[in-house]
């Protein structure tokens, strides 16, 4: 099959023409797992403006932040992108973060999506942005939006988180 804006003609991600598999990846579930929980507590997924050569235009972005800087050269490792230390106020702890951009940012979400709980949907309309690269479509405005109010959304005190209705409410027996 041939690539297509960064999709298989099935609809899946591919690289240089071939479907993204774990080993093609260099990974293994556990990691993908692992990452996935990691990114539905610290992780972000937002439509940023283009900078430099191309302005104008708007990129699929995603980001973590962490005090810890391992878990992001993991993510580094396997789907590309910097890691970089972020300096804060004197007397705090340093911060570093991990961002990749357009189908970099569409490859991990759709690989991490099966494993997402909290950010499941965020990511789901990222990677339906994805799908109208390279075009006028007045859907990818909308689908930013979206994007967009699910994050205040998620901040208004109180509010079920998404994902909640599985998290049982009582630890479990053992």
């Amino acid at each position: 099959m041939t690539e297509a804006k960064g999709r298989r003609r099935d609809g899946t991600p591919s690289l240089d023409g071939r479907e993204v598999t774990l080993e093609l990846l260099g990974t293994n579930e556990r990691e993908v797992a692992y990452i996935a929980g990691f990114f539905d507590g610290e992780g972000c997924v937002r439509i940023q403006e283009k900078l430099g050569r191309k302005r104008g235009g708007v990129s699929l972005r995603t980001q973590i932040v962490n005090a810890f800087p391992e878990p992001l050269r993991l993510c580094q490792r396997i789907f590309g992108g910097k890691v970089k230390l972020i300096r804060t106020r004197e007397n705090w702890s340093d911060l570093y973060g991990w961002e990749i951009y357009a189908r970099k940012a569409e490859t991990f979400l759709a690989v991490i999506l099966p494993y997402l709980i909290l950010k499941r949907e965020e990511a789901t309309l990222g990677i339906s942005f994805c799908a109208y690269r390279g075009t006028n479509s007045p859907q990818r405005e909308i689908l930013a939006e979206q994007i967009k109010s699910l994050k205040s959304r998620n901040r208004i005190k109180g509010a079920p988180l998404p994902g909640s209705d599985l998290i049982p409410a009582e630890p479990a027996d053992r």
